[in-house]
């Protein structure tokens, strides 16, 4: 999971640095690649997991995209008429930082 952030981090840093058409459809690309893993999560979960935590992690997940999609709409929104578009994927690249800073790593879920 941490490549797959790290790779959703450096396409929002790709988006952001170049308003040229070409870099930011090579990095919308890379973003895609890497968010094209979470239909893999629950599965990955379910295998991981002790079955009596697996349904309690897969709403977890499913409440985090939830939020996420309907949170981030309009705060991108109102980011993009007060700055420019480009902040808004400076703010994927940050919380893509800030993820692969604090999530913890397999051998402390254990």
């Amino acid at each position: 999971m941490g490549a797959s952030l790290l790779a959703l981090g450096l396409g929002s840093i790709t988006c952001a640095l170049d308003g040229s058409l070409e870099l930011v459809v090579l990095g919308r690309a890379l973003q895609g690649v890497a968010i094209g893993v979470v239909p893999f999560v629950l599965s990955i979960l379910r295998d991981v997991l002790p079955p009596a935590r697996v349904p309690a992690s897969a709403a977890t997940i499913s409440a985090m995209l939830g939020i996420g999609g309907a949170v981030a709409l309009p705060l991108g929104a109102v980011l993009i008429d007060h700055q420019s578009w480009c902040s808004m994927f400076w703010v994927s690249a940050a919380l893509g930082v800030a993820c692969l800073t604090w999530c913890p790593t397999r051998s402390s879920v254990w």
